[in-house]
């Protein structure tokens, strides 16, 4: 490891304890609505210096001082806020099974928790850049085929402190000459990461001999790995059986699908009854352009397959000849207004808030002959907003697009593997302020 990088982690530990120390105070001025007392300050000060030795092992323990953090720092926000709960769980314990401070902070670490989490993400990401300004890490990539060239655009094109100094394509090599081409290029170009596809058959057959690198500071990542974390998708055309064996399957997270389901209950329940009133107006605005009824039932493919009715507000005329969108039509879609009733199917189990996208039968049946595993996106509940919806630039609509719905999968397979309360609320977030913006499709 490199004397910058040393630096680096030494600064970003230091940064950590201040922000621990402010973020405290801060929940002090918050929650007593004013300047702290010098024995207030003294009290907490003394309580949480105790915790925050536990905290910050916590901190090398999550990886926020691994060099992969800064070097990809997409998932930091995630790792920050699991790593402040932990944290505040043991505070917890801290305070209720050892009473010796005489406090017990139930509010304040609630506060905590929020304000430590927004200033650290903050500084993190600040940091991170400057680091990486700084601090420039070369990488040699080992990989043949489209997925590698995407993965060298894509990290060649942004500003996060790592460059591919040499592309090295295995299948113009046998197993020791690949060996030694690698070993000469990470001496020349003083690389410290490898970006292995361990796909590639001369790569697997020479896994043992490039394990040797470890010895020699270098870090490894996978292709695979690092397509995911960079593009936040998995690549489609890569996948095998074995991958989904491993990160796939259809037995529930019992801790989360509870988490989930309750927050469909609570969250749906409530957005059902805020717009309620609005129901009287909407169906007065259908009614009065044609006349026709207010409400559109369609059969979509639910969880494992079940074909389930969703409902929504009608949007296109009743004329079946030249059948088109409404004007009032427009704006519920634009607004997504004509959504609205779907959150009774949320109510009543049939979908969730976040997931992916229902599809029709008539389309599921074409994409699942044509498309390796699409069948995997009905693990789990279809929902109202999801990860494809909203990274996807190009989503299909209302016939059969083989190409993006490939590129759509992708994404709704990132969401089933790495799915949590943390991204569906990221998700949730991010779909309010596409509807704020009026930019959704």
């Amino acid at each position: 490891m490199s004397t910058h990088s040393n630096i680096s982690h030494l600064l970003l530990l230091f940064g950590d304890i201040l922000l621990l120390y402010v973020s405290l105070f801060l929940t002090l001025v918050i929650r007593y609505g004013g300047l702290p007392s010098a024995s207030l300050l003294g009290v907490h000060f003394a309580a949480f210096s105790v915790l925050f030795i536990a905290w910050l092992f916590i901190f090398f323990v999550a990886g926020l001082y691994d060099r992969q953090i800064l070097l990809f720092p997409e998932s930091l926000w995630q790792r920050i806020l699991k790593t402040q709960a932990v944290n505040s769980l043991i505070a917890v314990i801290f305070f209720y099974s050892i009473p010796f401070f005489a406090i017990a902070p139930k509010t304040n670490l609630f506060i905590y928790l929020l304000v430590s989490f927004g200033l650290i993400t903050l500084w993190r990401r600040w940091a991170g850049t400057l680091f990486a300004m700084r601090d420039s890490v070369q990488a040699v990539l080992v990989a043949s085929g489209s997925t590698a060239e995407q993965v060298r655009e894509r990290i060649n094109n942004r500003e996060h402190g790592l460059q591919i100094s040499t592309h090295i394509y295995p299948d113009d090599y046998d197993v020791d000459d690949l060996y030694q081409a690698t070993h000469e290029v990470i001496e020349e170009d003083e690389a410290s990461l490898v970006i292995l596809d361990t796909q590639n058959q001369v790569v697997q057959r020479g896994l043992s001999k490039l394990y040797n690198f470890l010895y020699a500071d270098v870090y490894f990542v996978t292709l695979d790995a690092l397509y995911e974390t960079i593009f936040e998708r998995i690549p489609l055309h890569r996948l095998e059986h074995e991958w989904f064996i491993e990160h796939i399957r259809r037995t529930p997270h019992i801790a989360y699908d509870t988490l989930k389901r309750s927050m469909d209950i609570t969250v749906g329940g409530l957005l059902f009854l805020l717009t309620l009133p609005l129901y009287p107006f909407i169906a007065l605005a259908i009614w009065l352009e044609d006349q026709g009824p207010i409400f559109y039932h369609q059969k979509r493919v639910g969880r494992f397959g079940e074909v389930i009715r969703i409902v929504k507000f009608r949007s296109m005329s009743t004329d079946m000849i030249s059948k088109h969108v409404t004007r009032v039509g427009r704006f519920l879609r634009k607004t997504r207004i004509d959504e609205l009733p779907q959150l009774w199917n949320v109510l009543e189990g049939k979908l969730s808030l976040i997931g992916p996208r229902p599809e029709l039968p008539s389309l599921v049946g074409s994409y699942q002959e044509s498309i390796p595993y699409y069948h995997a996106r009905h693990l789990i509940k279809p929902g109202l907003s999801g990860w494809a919806q909203l990274r996807h630039d190009n989503p299909p609509k209302f016939a059969v697009h083989i190409n993006e719905t490939k590129e759509k999968l992708s994404y709704d397979l990132y969401y089933i593997k790495n799915r949590s309360l943390l991204l569906d609320i990221k998700i949730g977030l991010w779909t309010l302020r596409v509807l704020a913006s009026r930019s959704g499709t």
